[in-house]
């Protein structure tokens, strides 16, 4: 990946992960030091903006797996529809994933980057979004921690609906 980036000469890189599968693994205290290592080495390379971006919701399932929920023939005994899923959700969501994004923002904003969080965008009181809005019904995420054109571009264009 470093020669790549060497080759393309990107203005700016986006670091992002599963940050709370990487801290909860054997390697987890030594995140923040590949953080700092990283970020120096990108600026060595004349990258002039990194953006470290936080923890996404961590659901209890995968996204489309709870909207088949919804979509099936069996839905009815369920009482739910997509509406009131993307409103109050807060019971599908490992809250506390989020609890890495302190220990990352501190980690990104000392190493000299910057740092945004994805709960700030996705989620309020209630939960988090699981449909992209105007996205045709598109879930948040592609797979388990992936976005696709739909996602990245909600996120990157911070779109908040006056609701999140």
């Amino acid at each position: 990946m470093a020669e790549k980036i060497a080759l393309l000469r990107p203005d700016s890189v986006i670091m992002a992960g599963s940050w709370f599968t990487y801290y909860m693994s054997p390697e987890g205290g030594r995140i923040d030091e590949s953080i700092r290592l990283t970020v120096e080495r990108l600026k060595s390379m004349g990258v002039q903006r990194i953006v470290g971006v936080g923890q996404f919701p961590h659901w209890t399932a995968p996204p489309q797996r709870i909207l088949s929920r919804i979509y099936s023939p069996f839905a009815g005994l369920l009482d739910l529809e997509p509406k009131e899923l993307q409103d109050n959700n807060k019971s599908l969501i490992v809250w506390g994933a989020f609890d890495v994004d302190k220990r990352l923002e501190e980690a990104f904003l000392k190493a000299g980057a910057t740092f945004i969080s994805p709960k700030s965008t996705l989620c309020n009181e209630n939960g988090c979004l699981l449909l992209v809005p105007g996205g045709d019904g598109a879930p948040m995420e592609f797979d388990a921690n992936h976005l696709d054109e739909w996602q990245a571009q909600f996120i990157s264009a911070g779109r908040t609906n006056g609701r999140y």
